[in-house]
């Protein structure tokens, strides 16, 4: 009885203790931020089942076998997410985008779908408790630990406010400008606004629920959605070590640890171009027509979320798509003639929403690309892309010039040889913002090429990534890695593929495993040194406020934007100089997203050499709604000396048109509300 009392005192002191103790550190270390950590992992959660739920509603209708449930969960989150961005294209169609019906609509449906969503924990409980995850040998456990931890870190890394230029440009800047116009809207001189955006579309749940850090979760989530993915995709044909390692594989691949951290788009389009290419292959086995229609369907919701995708996945998938057929059916040519139409039609019925609304706003459906050739009724139409194209593109060019001489042969043969040392020169150097591939797969390129043999589908998946990468390489050079991660799920499973049909012993496995997880880790070291840069934890462990970061990060127009949203009328446009990046605003604004590549786009630039006298200019503002304008200084002077190679932003012909912009900025016609960061907010007297 002693003894019982003596362990309660020690365990109450022990209490009071870690009580006293724990309550004072986070009293002078308080994580300011953990409520909002919490509630946004707890609802990228409920929006990932969500989302399942959904896509295995409608998949009850589809006559398709699925091999694992891994895998029908799988293809239902893919599903079930593009059920959703067709949803919110409509309701911005008709011009219903509002928050409070988009939470309505997703309640709605959540409703609908509760039966499912029941299932699937049940049945996900029940394949998590079974014996076999109970046996998992040492170098599985490691793949998962490997895995566990990238999530973790890369989780808390974007669990934090948008920085990433893009994102704010477009990503997220496009979405918003809907959500708070209601439905789509024509950007003047914002080209970007007429890219596809399906997970544009999908960043609005995010941005109606909670706000841009739920946005960012939607975009880290494809990254573990597209490991497990592959993972069930694996199991079921190669077994439980050859699935984990690929998926470990992808995951750890060092440009999609670090874009997992951002807000954009790739992963996304990684994860579809995956589904579609998964897709394509049960088709070729089983025959089953909806497999085929889910390969369209996955290829469109890629396409539909990035131009790009049209070369690394579209094309892939035509290619071996053709050959299958040419290969295996009689009359051969017909018959991979329908198919690769066939699926074409199901891609370009998918996508056609955007291509609708880039005809109704610009004339060209596919604008800003190919003006030149297709035409548009924009009247500050350029021929941007087309020149850069043609500047990087030497086969773009040839094609355009019927008078080709030796040197541009000399350029295409100097442009071939850079493509044969292209998967040397893609591993050894970064290739743009999240541009490294990792070491694995040049290293494991001879294995690839000795193994004797290889079964039917890891040779198409071969195919697919061998394809999606050369045409990467010839048609998109000098573009950044990102837009063909498309590769990278093929590339893991064949590689995990190859080394366990090794014809080596258990032993001898056991050691390439080892080898692997190594250089595994060290990809995590990659993400180490990315973090460095990035800096996310200051948000989370240092307790700086969402101002004090954006502005850490680059962001330093967020307090000017704060005056405006908060300090003006709802009814003010600003019109942006030297500032392209537009998310934060909920004001209306006009910029030029060419503003740092040509003269035309600086809208501010081109009113005053076209006006006579300071007050024309001030009138020609007025026409255009203008109210105010916000002056980012530092971006003038960085776009000038890096993008415009010039002193000058403006870069005026004359030197009175830069003493009508002095006396623009004079307080007889503009008054000044906010100056912080080089940012100066005017207000139109």
């Amino acid at each position: 009885m002693k003894s019982r009392y003596t362990a309660w005192i020690i365990a109450m002191l022990v209490g009071a203790w870690t009580i006293l103790v724990l309550s004072h550190f986070f009293q002078n270390f308080p994580l300011i931020h953990l409520p909002e950590i919490l509630l946004n992992g707890a609802a990228i959660g409920i929006l990932v089942l969500f989302f399942t739920a959904v896509g295995r509603r409608v998949l009850r209708y589809l006559p398709v076998a699925f091999p694992s449930f891994a895998e029908e969960c799988c293809v239902s989150f893919g599903l079930g997410t593009g059920i959703i961005i067709g949803v919110l294209i409509l309701l911005a169609a008709i011009g219903l985008v509002y928050k409070l019906l988009i939470v309505l609509v997703m309640l709605g449906l959540a409703a609908l779908v509760y039966g499912e969503a029941k299932a699937i924990c049940l049945r996900g409980y029940a394949a998590w408790s079974k014996d076999s995850f109970r046996s998992l040998s040492g170098v599985e456990v490691v793949w998962l630990l490997l895995m566990g931890v990238a999530a973790a870190i890369t989780f808390l890394a974007a669990a934090t406010p948008p920085y990433f230029f893009d994102a704010l440009v477009y990503h997220l800047a496009v979405p918003q400008r809907y959500l708070l116009h209601h439905g789509f809207q024509y950007l003047p001189y914002h080209h970007f606004s007429n890219f596809p955006m399906n997970l544009g579309m999908l960043f609005l749940v995010g941005l109606s629920l909670s706000g841009g850090i739920l946005a960012k979760l939607i975009s880290w989530m494809f990254a573990p959605m597209t490991a497990i993915a592959i993972y069930s995709f694996a199991i079921s044909r190669w077994g439980r070590q050859v699935a984990l390692a690929a998926a470990a594989i992808c995951f750890l691949v060092p440009g999609v640890l670090i874009l997992s951290t951002l807000t954009a788009i790739d992963l996304g389009v990684m994860f579809y171009s995956f589904l579609s290419f998964t897709a394509l292959l049960s088709w070729f086995s089983t025959r089953q027509r909806s497999w085929f229609v889910l390969a369209g369907v996955f290829c469109s919701l890629a396409v539909g979320s990035k131009y790009t995708a049209l070369v690394t996945t579209l094309l892939p998938l035509l290619l071996i798509l053709g050959v299958h057929e040419l290969l295996t059916h009689t009359p051969r040519v017909w018959a991979g003639v329908r198919a690769t139409i066939l699926l074409g039609v199901i891609v370009l019925v998918g996508m056609s929403p955007w291509l609708i609304k880039n005809t109704l706003y610009t004339g060209n459906p596919v604008y800003p690309l190919f003006n030149s050739l297709i035409g548009t009724k924009v009247s500050h139409e350029y021929t941007y892309y087309e020149q850069k194209l043609s500047r990087t593109n030497p086969l773009y060019a040839l094609l355009q010039d019927e008078n080709a001489d030796g040197s541009r042969w000399a350029e295409i043969g100097e442009v071939s040889l850079s493509a044969l040392k292209a998967p040397w020169t893609v591993t050894m150097t970064t290739t743009r913002a999240a541009g490294k591939t990792g070491v694995l797969f040049l290293l494991c390129l001879p294995w690839v090429l000795l193994i004797k043999k290889m079964d039917t589908f890891s040779r198409y998946l071969l195919a697919l990534g061998v394809c999606a990468f050369w045409l990467w390489v010839i048609l998109l050079p000098q573009t950044a890695l990102r837009y063909v991660f498309q590769m990278f799920p093929p590339f893991s499973l064949v590689t995990a593929y190859v080394l366990w049909q090794l014809p080596v012993s258990e032993r001898q496995k056991t050691l390439i495993s080892g080898g692997i997880g190594l250089l595994l880790i060290y990809h995590l070291c990659f993400l180490g040194g990315a973090l460095t840069t990035l800096r996310p934890f200051t948000y989370l462990f240092s307790n700086q406020s969402q101002e004090e970061f954006l502005v850490d990060h680059g962001v330093t127009y967020y307090p000017a934007i704060q005056y405006i949203n908060y300090e003006t009328l709802p009814d003010a446009k600003i019109l942006y100089v030297g500032e392209i990046r537009g998310y934060y605003c909920e004001r209306d604004f006009l910029l030029a997203t060419d503003a740092y590549r040509v003269d035309e786009a600086i809208i501010l630039r081109q009113l005053i050499v076209e006006s006579e006298s300071v007050p024309e200019v001030v009138e020609k503002l007025r026409d255009r709604g203008i109210t105010h304008l916000l002056m980012n200084l530092a971006e003038m002077a960085r776009f000038a000396k890096n993008d415009l190679k010039r002193e000058s932003y403006f870069g005026f012909p004359t030197a009175q048109d830069q003493q009508r912009l002095e006396r623009l900025l004079s307080p007889q016609y503009v008054r000044l509300l906010v100056s912080q960061h080089q940012v100066n907010v005017y207000e139109l007297r």
